[in-house]
């Protein structure tokens, strides 16, 4: 069953406000709405839950006039924010949720949610809201029938086997191509080669997941390029030149360029951490009633020696593209990588940098942001991407309790008097960078004997370099 509440205006406290600007140029009220799938059309939420979900959802009975259209995330995705909330509704008592989701209803004087209808009344507002969803995370739904889409439950597609020993590289460029894997020519023969090798032919999965795995996003495969001087190339890649000064100076480092993040010498610190046994420990008298099983560890204070967890990461495109979702993930994905250091580190604080090109805010444009050479429309504009990209950041690190405490910010566009280029920051420079620590037990990770069985955890994703 498939039920809806409406709650306030948007936005909320801390979230991008280009609800309540579009909404004013277009005439369009946007009000916070849910969904909640529950696991089958006979249950029904009791008196007492629909009070605790009004309480929970900040609801209200006021609502505007006419057929809403909604905004929510894109078909085949669930959002960061159903996986919190169902957990916190889960917890108090709400157990047969199946699913939520936050999105946005859109309200306009005079206008009917009616596809059907072909006046140009009735639909004038919808390609206005077409432009206030985001592209990369969300879509329109022109009704509740139509949102029920987003809560479907779909089958896995059955593997299909890209005929690389019966066709040769032939395949692989159609499969390339049909997927989207954005595979160049050097990629390709390798992938030939392997399973030439094997002698068996490559899943779309697998291809997938390679395309993915060996993306400019995730192997910065641009950092390996060599530079070519006055027609002459040099020997050190740029990759070389980074590491350099590691090379000349490794005193103090423990582990550089080969884990998700750098380990430098640390000190010891005291950490209260579980210990032993209520049983096996001393302290506890063996009149003591045996711990339960699920608690079989006491918190004690315990010195441990710790290395420094150093990171950097940028997250460039995805910001142009959508700046607070781009961001947030930025920083996530920094934050993930200081855990995953070692067998597993602690992330402590964070910064984020922004290097975009002239702001040209409204009625306060300098004399230098005069001449504006216009952007690719797909792209947001330097403004948007400073108001919505830096909360981005900072609400996904609050909500991992790491906050970011320090960054910079600036602004570039260059005419060249030689070349006669103009050059900016259209495509900003998002930089998200974190410390942490990790036990000395835990620096290094073992290694993975062949044969072993990997466990593959997450929800459903965009193909942005998982």
């Amino acid at each position: 069953m498939l039920l809806f509440f409406s709650t306030k205006p948007v936005p909320s406290q801390f979230h991008p406000d280009q609800y309540p600007a579009a909404a004013e140029q277009q005439k369009i009220q946007a009000m916070t709405c849910y969904a909640l799938l529950l696991h089958n059309d006979t249950e029904k939420l009791t008196a007492a839950q629909q009070a605790m979900l009004a309480d929970v959802l900040e609801m209200t009975t006021t609502v505007p006039t006419g057929k809403p259209i909604y905004i929510f995330p894109r078909i085949g995705t669930k959002s960061p924010f159903a996986s919190k909330a169902e957990d916190i509704l889960r917890q108090t008592g709400l157990t047969h949720l199946a699913r939520i989701e936050e999105g946005v209803a859109l309200y306009g004087t005079g206008y009917s949610a009616d596809t059907s209808q072909t006046d140009a009344g009735s639909r004038a507002h919808l390609p206005a809201a077409m432009r206030l969803a985001d592209p990369m995370l969300q879509q329109v739904y022109v009704d509740q029938h139509a949102l029920a889409a987003l809560f479907a439950q779909y089958t896995s597609r059955p593997l299909h086997r890209i005929p690389v020993k019966e066709q040769g590289r032939h395949a692989l460029l159609v499969a390339n191509a049909s997927m989207g894997l954005a595979l160049d020519s050097a990629e390709i023969d390798y992938l030939q080669q392997l399973y030439q090798k094997y002698d068996r032919n490559p899943t779309d999965a697998e291809l997938m997941m390679f395309a993915q795995v060996n993306s400019e996003h995730c192997r910065h495969k641009i950092f390996n390029a060599r530079w070519i001087i006055d027609q002459q190339q040099q020997e050190p890649s740029l990759f070389s030149m980074i590491r350099y000064t590691h090379q000349q100076n490794p005193q103090g480092v423990i582990s550089a360029y080969k884990d998700n993040a750098a380990i430098i010498q640390g000190h010891a610190i005291t950490c209260f951490t579980p210990r032993q046994s209520f049983a096996s420990s001393p302290s506890v008298s063996s009149s003591a009633t045996p711990a339960p099983l699920s608690m079989p560890f006491i918190y004690a204070k315990q010195q441990t020696q710790v290395g420094l967890i150093l990171k950097v990461e940028t997250h460039n495109h995805p910001t142009a593209i959508s700046p607070f979702p781009g961001a947030a993930t930025g920083t996530g994905g920094e934050i993930r990588d200081e855990a995953a250091t070692g067998r597993g580190g602690k992330s402590k604080a964070g910064m984020v940098g922004f290097m975009v090109s002239h702001l040209r805010i409204p009625a306060y444009t300098q004399s230098w942001e005069q001449t504006d050479y216009g952007r690719p429309e797909h792209i947001a504009s330097p403004l948007e991407i400073m108001l919505q990209a830096p909360l981005g950041a900072a609400r996904f690190g609050n909500e991992f309790g790491r906050p970011n405490i320090t960054g910079f910010f600036r602004t570039l566009e260059y005419h060249h008097p030689l070349s006669g280029e103009y050059l900016g920051y259209h495509k900003p420079l998002m930089l998200a960078g974190g410390t942490g620590h990790v036990a000395q037990q835990h620096w290094q990770k073992k290694k993975v004997a062949a044969g072993t069985r990997l466990l593959v955890l997450g929800g459903p994703a965009m193909l942005i370099g998982l």
